[in-house]
């Protein structure tokens, strides 16, 4: 009776068990790199809307002033306190803003941010004042902003976006 038992029962042998994890795996392989990918275009999403908001407030001030500038703070721009990336310009133009403030503004500060007090520190590597703008520039008729940020946690660089007094926005380096 007893051998009739152990002889009935049905399980999975090793090789079966082998077989689902082999399949587990391959499809793990395959899905981890697109969700990180579709991850990343995902917080491309925040670069748009920050170069978007810096262009309006850049579009406000030619208005106003008949010039572009670099003190965007003082144009009314409100950065995110927090998040994947960094924008403004790479440094200040005197002429654009002595444009503004020959027409009664003040225009004092330089709208760019410090990669350490802006970008989350798990994010990995964290750009340098150098390359988180890059060939940015503001003059009374123009004006090249960058958003740059470090989205992938890797070390595949930094994702790079430019918006330009014709609203023409474009990713110049993609990071992921």
């Amino acid at each position: 009776m007893k051998k009739s038992l152990l002889k009935d029962q049905q399980g999975f042998t090793l090789v079966e068990l082998m077989v689902v994890v082999a399949i587990i795996g391959i499809l793990t392989a395959i899905a981890v790199p697109n969700f990180k990918k579709y991850q990343a275009k995902s917080k491309q999403s925040e670069a748009k809307i920050i170069l978007a908001a810096l262009y309006s407030v850049e579009v406000s001030a030619q208005a106003d002033y008949d010039s572009f500038g670099t003190c965007l703070a003082d144009m009314g721009y409100d950065r995110p306190p927090r998040g994947y990336y960094g924008a403004g310009f790479k440094a200040a133009v005197a002429a654009a803003n002595t444009s503004i403030t020959t027409r009664g503004a003040t225009c004092t500060s330089t709208e760019y941010v410090t990669p350490t007090t802006f970008l989350k520190a798990s994010q990995g590597a964290l750009p340098t004042a150098s390359n988180l703008f890059t060939s940015t520039n503001a003059t009374a008729s123009t004006f090249t902003a960058s958003a740059s940020g470090n989205i992938s946690s890797g070390t595949t660089g930094f994702d790079v976006w430019t918006v330009t007094e014709k609203k023409s926005m474009s990713n110049v380096t993609i990071g992921y």
